[in-house]
């Protein structure tokens, strides 16, 4: 049922299938080992991802809190775990709008990644990641930009470039410079970001099509600002 349940998972197409195996492994691992072992976490987070995918909003928050819950009852507050859970209750309250609180929950995951992994692992550039994005959607460019940066360095520092989430990284980078008038930073974002994307997804994706209009509109608003200079 695991098995079957974590595929299901990851097909959106049969999102609908899965969540009925992922409430009944929930289900047999809370039995099995009680509401607050680690193992019950895992079972937790994995059903709360299918619900996020599914928009069920409120249900997938309860789930992480539940799994946070666990996590730190089994491991304490400094561990690689209680900080992805941190970020995915950190990631809801996004998507809900509710910023103040998710940006709090970013910090707070960023801050157990410094310590229990330094400043140059992928783990740390995805939680700067993560935090600069929601940042960019604030409109916050100026706090982003350096969060964004350090992000993009450790990538390169690391010769990581080839992490699934570099390209999104590339594309709030670019947003962030565009936001602050920094035309030229943000061209070349999103010039390494596209065939990155363009690889990852395919040439057709929504995902790259909006990146290119993106930058096509920044190119025409950096001629124009140029045009209209004395």
């Amino acid at each position: 049922v695991w098995t079957l349940a974590c595929n299901l998972e990851f097909d959106g197409q049969r999102l609908s299938e899965a969540i009925p195996l992922l409430v009944q492994v929930t289900e047999l691992f809370e039995k099995h080992h009680g509401p607050r072992h680690a193992k019950t976490a895992v079972a937790l987070d994995n059903l709360a991802h299918a619900y996020i995918r599914a928009g069920r909003l409120d249900e997938a928050q309860k789930l992480i809190e539940r799994s946070l819950d666990a996590l730190r009852k089994a491991y304490g507050n400094q561990h690689q775990d209680v900080a992805v859970a941190l970020n995915n209750l950190a990631y809801v309250h996004a998507q809900r709008r509710d910023y103040p609180k998710a940006e709090q929950l970013f910090r707070e995951s960023l801050a157990i990644q410094r310590q229990l992994h330094g400043n140059s692992q992928p783990e740390i550039a995805v939680s700067l990641f993560n935090l600069g994005a929601m940042l960019v959607t604030r409109q916050n460019y100026r706090e982003a930009k350096p969060l964004l940066e350090e992000a993009v360095k450790i990538f390169h520092d690391g010769k990581t470039t080839n992490h699934r989430d570099y390209p999104r990284l590339l594309l709030s980078h670019a947003r962030a410079n565009w936001g602050l008038g920094l035309y030229k930073a943000a061209d070349d974002a999103y010039s390494e970001a596209i065939p990155l994307l363009e690889k990852q997804l395919g040439a057709g994706h929504t995902s790259v099509a909006a990146a290119r209009r993106q930058q096509k509109e920044l190119q025409e608003r950096a001629r124009g600002e140029r045009s209209h200079k004395p």
